[in-house]
């Protein structure tokens, strides 16, 4: 199971998901949920990283 930022059209939340339910965003659309910033940064190119932890090249 894992915890995740979800979004729709209409709201933002966090959901509790199994492996199986999973599915790939492939909008292409940044994410807009509130809470992303608080646990990751954003770098130029669009990539996310977790705050506090070291980014490998």
């Amino acid at each position: 199971f894992y915890h995740l930022y979800a979004e729709n059209e209409d709201s933002q939340y966090v959901a509790y998901v199994s492996e199986q339910n999973l599915v790939s965003d492939e909008s292409g659309e940044p994410v807009r949920h509130p809470q992303v910033t608080e646990t990751f940064e954003r770098t130029e190119d669009g990539k996310y990283y977790a705050r506090g932890r070291s980014r490998l090249s």
